[in-house]
């Protein structure tokens, strides 16, 4: 229960409604051998999901922000990461 406690979980719409983005960071992942951080996307509201974990350089996942079709997220320490998921 405390490993559950200790992960953080956000979500984030695009603007235009048609991307949706969770994210977020189990402190605890490493403890049992995976990955802390994840990313995952839908574009179809839930229905099916996209796993953009792989493409995190950061174990420190924090905040995620929208700006037309690119999603930032902040990390700790690592800088702010950027990926279109939207086309223009």
């Amino acid at each position: 229960m405390a490993a559950v406690a200790n992960a953080t979980h956000m979500a984030d719409y695009s603007w235009t409604g048609k991307t949706l983005v969770l994210h977020g960071a189990d402190q605890h992942a490493p403890d049992r051998g995976a990955i802390p951080g994840y990313v995952w996307v839908s574009t179809d509201d839930g229905d099916t999901w996209v796993d953009e974990t792989a493409d995190l350089v950061t174990m420190a996942v924090l905040s995620g922000q929208w700006y037309e079709g690119t999603w930032y997220l902040n990390t700790a320490g690592s800088g702010i990461l950027s990926k279109e998921l939207e086309p223009r």
